[in-house]
């Protein structure tokens, strides 16, 4: 099982996050999981590989999900990126 959970603190929020994640076969269930929390992905190819872009509010920056399983090497790629600016 794998678990990413952030909590509040009194620092900077994250802004991004890019991890590698060892399994492949993982990719299935985290997509899932990000269906839930998001919607259908903007972009999908495949099984798995996915990308959502996250608008969390008014005046808010817009987030880039990305979701990749790369087999050959046994590992699922996820990036969660805020863009910058006003």
């Amino acid at each position: 099982m794998l678990i990413l959970d952030m909590s509040g603190t009194s620092g900077p929020a994250v802004t991004m996050i890019d991890a590698k994640i060892a399994g492949a076969d993982k990719c299935a269930y985290m997509r899932s999981v990000l269906v839930r929390q998001y919607g259908k992905p903007a972009e999908s190819k495949g099984r798995c590989n996915s990308e959502w872009l996250v608008k969390w509010g008014r005046d808010l920056p817009l987030v880039h999900v990305r979701l990749e399983a790369d087999t050959k090497e046994n590992v699922v790629y996820f990036s969660n990126q805020e863009e910058q600016g006003p």
